[in-house]
């Protein structure tokens, strides 16, 4: 399923869609909803022209027809008998309806809207009872009773992002860790460039590195003993390991965004300390960050769970409320038992639409 702009060749069927949703409704108990043709063809064709009218698309039949819009509703300015989760920038649902006999549908375009907010508010009719189990069922909670225009009451919901804070891992999250193709820059061939791994980047040592345990000579000689024939590349492969790592373009603007938004955005990596002062020199990013922890500095490395824990506790964070991004779906599993969200990152853009499917705004 795929949602799109509503066209004006989708009349015909988005009307069928609504004519259903009337009489489906009639016949589940809400006679009182969607009176008197609404919505009208002409308020269908308004919102088409004013580009706000989407449809949900599986192999070009619609299943599903929607109006979402970012800001202000006026008839949402006042509410009754209780109150909206939060006064932030929001997105508005009004006239969700599906064709017959399409489950899900429905709850995709819910998520959709809620991916490119964060925040979003809808309303409904007493007495459609399916419409707000739906609501209920994706995450909406009940905040009270707003009037339209013409003096009906509504049912308000509303579904806010739980994320309040973003842990990102450095390497392949804000930085290249780029190994593979910094042997390439020299020549070597695949086999060489596998043997030099297995030798270096790829031993358990590496990771002691990491961790603060193991000095550089130390992991050199380690390095050069499993390989001895390839004693040269692999001094070579230490002595400009600065070319290993590399900030990405996008790193900068994407924890600057993130901060403007108003997450506290904090650092969990496994780095030597060496390499970490090193690579963090050219690095833009950390003068964003809210703080972090970095494995050498606290001689554990991920997946222990010791160095969630002293995040978590160093930072206040509260684990449900925040995400946890890394390219390594084992450092992800150790997160979880803390209640933390995971990401893992296999490009960029991948990583912002599951940040947008968990409400943050980016």
């Amino acid at each position: 399923m795929q949602i799109r702009n509503t066209r004006l060749e989708d009349l015909d069927t988005v009307m069928a869609i609504y004519d259903h949703a009337r009489e489906y409704m009639r016949q589940n108990g809400n006679a009182s909803q969607w009176i008197n043709g609404y919505p009208s063809r002409e308020l269908v064709i308004q919102d088409i022209e004013e580009q706000c009218s989407y449809v949900c698309v599986d192999e070009d039949r619609i299943l599903c027809v929607f109006r979402f819009t970012k800001g202000v509703d006026p008839t949402y300015l006042k509410i009754y008998d209780g109150q909206w989760l939060n006064e932030e920038p929001y997105g508005v649902v009004h006239r969700i309806a599906s064709a017959e006999h399409q489950k899900g549908a429905a709850s995709f375009c819910l998520d959709w809207c809620f991916a490119r907010t964060g925040n979003v508010r809808i309303d409904t009719h007493a007495d459609n009872y399916i419409m707000q189990k739906l609501l209920i069922k994706n995450g909406y909670s009940r905040c009270g009773i707003i009037y339209l225009e013409n003096g009906d009451p509504r049912i308000a919901f509303q579904k806010v992002s739980p994320i309040t804070t973003i842990v990102l891992d450095i390497g392949n999250v804000l930085a290249h860790f780029r190994w593979k193709e910094y042997l390439m820059d020299f020549g070597y061939p695949e086999d060489i460039i596998q043997r030099i791994a297995a030798a270096t980047v790829l031993t358990p040592n590496w990771r002691e590195w990491d961790r603060g345990a193991v000095e550089e000579e130390e992991l050199i000689a380690g390095s050069i003993a499993r390989e001895p024939e390839l004693r040269e590349e692999i001094t070579r492969f230490f002595s400009e390991i600065n070319d290993v790592v590399k900030e990405y373009a996008y790193s900068e603007d994407f924890v600057k965004r993130l901060k403007a938004n108003g997450y506290r955005v904090y650092l969990l990596s496994n780095y030597s300390k060496g390499y970490y002062e090193l690579h963090s020199k050219s690095f833009r990013f950390p003068e964003y960050v809210d703080g972090g922890i970095i494995s050498y500095q606290v001689k554990h490395i991920k997946p222990e769970p010791e160095i969630y824990q002293l995040l978590i506790d160093r930072y206040q964070i509260n684990p449900s409320q925040a995400v946890f991004l890394d390219d390594t779906q084992e450092n992800l599993e150790g997160a979880k038992p803390f209640g933390f969200h995971t990401i893992q990152v296999r490009s960029h853009e991948q990583a912002l639409e599951d940040l947008r499917k968990l409400g943050v705004r980016i």
